[in-house]
């Protein structure tokens, strides 16, 4: 039988945010696990599977749109035809309709750097009712807390309740970290961020320096010392008065360590090789202190196809590996299979690298392919029958001995145990007695002697005589903030193409078809939102009607300026001398980008001109003396360097300048900000704009306070 042994939570979460789902399962033989969305399967690329060695599945959405709700199922079935599902309700909101006490995210993780063998501190801090439970990720996987005594989630904290805590950090601890926040009400993924480990550095200094002067009779010896400590320890080296520097040990009177000998090679797998060597032999000299083993990919490709792009040519650099003097046979991994690699040694000293030893060249072993079969062509060759041609992959990791054809004219997320299957050793296959006027969905998976590699993108034919076929190798690039340019290539072998049709949508709707009158193989979309992802697909059109459409791509548009302005929310005396400003970020809608930094601009108010002044007086700002608030530098070069600013805005203001008017600059994370050094029972007009890469914003409506009196 088949179990489900962890299944999939229920999860409410924000639209434009990421989501993880989890499953496993236990069955003999051991079960596989796919992913389904509405009980079809999963083909949108923001969809993204991983699979752990504990035999844990992940699922996680990316930017979720509100579109991806439904039903999330886990199916997990074996080679006896034994399954098992379990079903999760996905729901995406919008921020303005969460529940009150829906999880929030306080404090991020932020970019850290730890030193190996310190305490690595992660911060995290939650709200929300009831009391949110906090799951850490690294590189988008769960940390299990439990089983790494090195880890701990902190109850309560300098940083806060959720923060990780991790003793005696490694090099294996970096990573990207991100915390996920649930409750009844649903869950929030924090940002992500980069932790580092690094080893600790300390500049060298000399422990033990050589006399100043040293007398030795002619033909006599003298021994010079000079020890230098640092971390990690450094070289050391020796020059005589206006000579220059004993750089290159070759130069050097001095004896390199000899070649090593007898470099063989062994237990030769897809991915690594096992070298073995013996070690020179020393009559007189430094000794060996390590072994240096270099090793590079030959550039001639083993598979008689000159396409194939090989990691090196044949001039390329090497790859090194270090190794202690005590080691004399090593496991080289993380090489390509079925290529040929050229491996040698050498010997190192305290004086330098000696002489390399025997170049060995090595054929790693096969593996299956790890790459699909690529440009699949596929047309009605009439209305009951279909050619296909394709290319062989680009990482076929051996000799491809055939290939697997998968064909169905039922809905496309059929199980592929109900497909229809094909063996063939060529690369185009018809395929014959279909059924007239059905659309059959094509996958194709290549094979060598090692097994079967990745499935193909669908390729999708409708078998009436005279349709085309999909249109090839769709691309979507954007231009700009508002544009996206479409390329892609006609169908092959396909006569009388007069347009074609293409179909897109956003997060936010789906908008109408465009027909396009002529053969052409590329189009401008134009008219869009700033920042905006929109998936597109082509179908090409002949006199007998509208051939099938290709698998969607996405693009996302560039970000733009703020069409909103923040919004001042409060404006308080603290002191005779300054004010407390706090303000909200202009709407999602309205940010068109990922806001970098906000501009704070005030100036005094002519007496004249008093009229107006921000709701609570200097008595009722008592409670705010003591808000924390971060100070910056004040700033009085203009605020807009874009070539997106409002150039109009900075004329007037060049021409008009308005007296006394200073400003600052406010990171994006902040809400709020002092303003100092300004004049005592003064009133001050205050006003915000919010910035993207691209420039910056409108302002906002502007607030007035008045400063306390000295008195």
């Amino acid at each position: 039988e088949v179990e489900i042994t962890f299944k999939p939570d229920d999860s409410t979460v924000p639209v434009a945010t990421s989501i993880n789902f989890f499953c496993r399962a236990k069955g003999d033989p051991h079960p596989r696990i796919i992913w389904k969305k509405d009980g079809k399967k999963i083909d949108d690329p923001r969809y993204i599977v991983n699979f752990l060695r504990n035999g844990l599945s992940t699922l996680r959405v990316e930017h979720v749109f509100l579109e991806d709700s439904g039903i999330i199922t886990c199916y997990a079935y074996n080679e006896k035809g034994r399954y098992a599902s379990a079903d999760a309700k996905f729901t995406v909101l919008p921020e303005s309709q969460l529940p009150r006490g829906f999880p929030s995210i306080r404090s991020h993780p932020q970019l850290r750097t730890f030193e190996k063998g310190s305490t690595a501190i992660v911060p995290c801090v939650v709200e929300g009712d009831p009391k949110p439970k906090i799951l850490w990720l690294r590189e988008q996987r769960p940390l299990d807390i439990r089983a790494v005594e090195r880890y701990s989630i902190a109850k309560q904290s300098r940083e806060g309740a959720g923060t990780l805590m991790i003793q005696n950090a490694t090099e294996a601890d970096q990573g990207e970290y991100e915390c996920v926040a649930r409750n009844s009400l649903g869950v929030r993924h924090s940002k992500s961020a980069r932790i580092y480990v690094k080893i600790r550095q300390v500049a060298p200094y000399f422990f033990r320096q050589p006399q100043s002067i040293y007398k030795v009779e002619a033909g006599g010896s003298v021994n010079l010392t000079c020890v230098a400590n640092g971390y990690p320890l450094p070289r050391v080296f020796w020059k005589k008065t206006g000579g220059n520097p004993l750089m290159d040990p070759s130069t050097a009177p001095f004896a390199l360590p000899p070649q090593p000998r007898d470099l063989q090679a062994n237990n030769v797998q897809a991915t690594n090789v096992t070298l073995t060597w013996k070690p020179g032999i020393i009559e007189d000299g430094e000794p060996v202190t390590s072994y240096i083993i270099k090793y590079r990919q030959k550039g001639m490709p083993l598979n008689n196809y000159p396409s194939v792009l090989n990691q090196y040519e044949e001039s390329g650099p090497y790859k090194e590996k270090e190794v202690p003097v005590n080691v004399t046979r090593y496991v080289v991994e993380g090489l390509q299979p079925y290529q040929i690699y050229e491996f040698f040694v050498l010997a190192k000293s305290a004086i330098g690298r000696g002489s390399a030893s025997a170049v060995r060249e090595v054929q790693t072993g096969e593996s299956p392919p790890s790459s699909p079969p690529r440009k699949i062509e596929a047309r009605p060759l009439n209305k009951n029958s279909i050619i296909i041609h394709w290319e062989h992959p680009e990482k076929s990791n051996g000799r491809i001995t055939g290939y697997k054809i998968y064909f169905t004219n039922l809905n496309k997320f059929t199980p592929f145990e109900a497909w229809n299957q094909r063996l063939t050793d060529k690369q185009t296959e018809t395929l014959y007695n279909l059924e007239t006027n059905r659309t059959y969905y094509i996958l194709i998976q290549a094979l060598n002697s090692k097994g079967a590699g990745p499935l193909s993108q669908l390729v999708t034919v409708i078998t009436r005589h005279g349709l085309p076929g999909q249109p090839m190798e769709l691309t979507a690039k954007a231009l700009d903030a508002y544009r996206i340019q479409l390329k892609w290539e006609k169908p092959i072998h396909t006569l009388g193409i007069v347009g074609y049709s293409i179909q897109y949508n956003s997060s936010e709707k789906q908008y109408p078809e465009i027909l396009l009158n002529a053969p052409t193989e590329s189009h401008l979309i134009s008219g869009l939102d700033a920042n905006t992802y929109y998936s597109f697909r082509v179908a090409a059109i002949t006199g007998p009607g509208l051939g099938a459409y290709c698998e969607y791509v996405t693009a996302k548009t560039h970000q733009s300026v703020p069409t909103g302005a923040p919004e001042i929310v409060q404006l308080y005396a603290v002191s005779s001398r300054s004010l407390l400003v706090i303000w909200q970020a202009p709407e999602e809608k309205d940010r068109n980008g990922v806001l970098t930094n906000y501009i704070i601009k005030w100036h005094p108010v002519n007496k004249q001109d008093t009229s107006k002044v921000t709701a609570g007086s200097s008595e009722e700002s008592n409670d705010y003396e003591n808000a924390d608030v971060d100070d910056d530098d004040y700033d009085d070069t203009d605020y807009n360097d874009s070539d997106n600013s409002n150039s109009e805005k900075k004329l007037n203001d060049q021409q008009n300048p308005i007296q006394g008017l200073q400003q600052m600059k406010k990171a994006a994370d902040n809400t709020s900000a002092l303003i100092e050094h300004l004049n005592p029972y003064t009133i001050y007009e205050v006003t915000l704009i919010a910035g993207t890469e691209k420039g910056y914003g409108p302002e906002s409506e502007p607030q007035r306070n008045r400063t306390f009196g000295d008195g």
